[in-house]
């Protein structure tokens, strides 16, 4: 990695987010602001101990024998005696019990009633075990039992990519400055009801110019204590909201500057990435219990990871995990680069706030296989598994942190 990388974590506590009635908005208040700077040239070939807040792992083999075979894993449900696994690639989604034994599957995919073309967002609604499915490209949000059966749909729903469900039953989502849905105003957050009718409206913070914001990846997820997280996973910074009363507290503000790479200006378009332009971009993000663990590459594939301590303010940066945990155990691995051979994690979303998921693919299993300093420590009954089936599906390994 560069040496002259720089690391600079800054976190933010927000004051009140106010709102105002449909065709009105309003704008966060300023900031306290608290910088933390960490010396990237200090993380060059620190490990990050896995044993500083993960306590224990285990693992989930996600049946194919009964099942169909998974593409690519997105995301991760708990709800009771039930696991809900998002299939992105296949656009299915798989009912297991915490087992890993398969129990249904939805996939609906065509034009009539019940059906979607796409799937852009999965949820949760663990009150009424509805599983939520949004079709961006046929704008509706459709609802299904745990079982797969049709329960009902809202069309000419208007929110585009990133959408979460509330605790009352509402919305909350994002659109970009072109919408047609509300032509009215820019780019930025809008509250819904349960039938889908905005209700309120603030704008997105300035850190993207807009003419690519519809082309930025984001995520919204759940955190301790109600509140939820909001990460646009091409920018550097992460944002955490309470949402309470039906109104939307900003709390805090996670801000990473990284290296700088000259030779980038002019990669899209000169107007938007400058020569000073940072050049990082966030594999994941996974605000855990009191701990913020983000992995991190640059434009030539480097990666690090930062590790933040809530309680203490003090985050710090690695370039390499060390796997081993206090009791004997090792969290594996969940990808391997070809040519440099550098270990990283493929991590999904959950909505567990105490636990990490790695998804590890059958055929990183055969690799890890080959390799003899980690076939050693692949654990027995993973052995077993991928002996005792022809057909193997990806593997949860779930981490439990401190």
């Amino acid at each position: 990695m560069k040496k002259h990388c720089l690391l600079a974590g800054i976190i933010t506590l927000c004051c009140l987010v106010g709102f105002s009635c449909r065709g009105r908005s309003s704008r966060m208040s300023g900031s306290d602001l608290v910088e933390l700077e960490v010396d990237f040239n200090n993380g060059k070939g620190r490990e990050l101990p896995m044993s500083t807040f993960v306590d224990s792992l285990f693992y989930i083999p996600l049946d194919a024998e009964n099942g169909p075979l998974i593409g690519s894993v997105r995301k991760v449900f708990f709800a009771g005696d039930d696991l809900i696994a998002w299939d992105s690639q296949l656009r299915e989604i798989h009912r297991f019990d915490r087992r890993g034994n398969w129990k249904n599957t939805i996939s609906r995919r065509g034009r009539g009633p019940g059906e979607y073309l796409e799937i852009e967002e999965v949820m949760i609604d663990t009150l009424n075990r509805n599983i939520l499915v949004y079709d961006l490209l046929s704008r509706r949000l459709l609802f299904y039992d745990y079982a797969g059966v049709h329960l009902r749909s809202i069309d000419d729903f208007k929110f585009s990519r990133t959408l979460i469900n509330l605790p009352n039953g509402g919305y909350l989502g994002y659109l970009p400055d072109h919408s047609p849905a509300e032509p009215s105003h820019g780019e930025g957050f809008w509250l819904a009801d349960s039938l889908g009718g905005l209700s309120k409206y603030f704008p997105l913070h300035d850190f993207v110019h807009p003419s690519l914001s519809p082309i930025i990846l984001m995520n919204f997820y759940n955190l301790p204590d109600g509140l939820i997280g909001f990460s646009p996973l091409e920018e550097l910074a992460d944002y955490v909201y309470d949402y309470r009363s039906d109104s939307l507290y900003r709390k805090r503000v996670y801000h990473v500057n990284g290296p700088t790479i000259p030779d980038l200006a002019g990669m899209y378009d000169e107007e938007f990435i400058a020569k000073d332009e940072k050049a990082t971009t966030r594999y994941f993000n996974q605000e855990k219990g009191n701990f913020v663990l983000s992995q991190w590459y640059d434009i030539e594939a480097d990666s690090y990871y930062t590790l933040l301590d809530k309680t203490t303010g003090i985050q710090q940066i690695y370039d390499a995990i060390n796997p081993a945990l206090t009791n004997g155990q090792e969290v594996l691995p969940t990808f391997i680069y070809p040519e440099s051979g550098q270990r990283g994690m493929s991590v999904v979303d959950s909505n567990l706030t105490d636990r990490i998921i790695t998804v590890m693919n059958p055929g990183l299993l055969e690799q890890i296989e080959e390799l003899p300093d980690l076939a050693s420590k692949i654990p027995p009954e993973l052995v077993m598994y991928m002996q005792g089936h022809e057909e193997i599906n990806p593997v949860l390994q779930v981490l439990l942190v401190k």
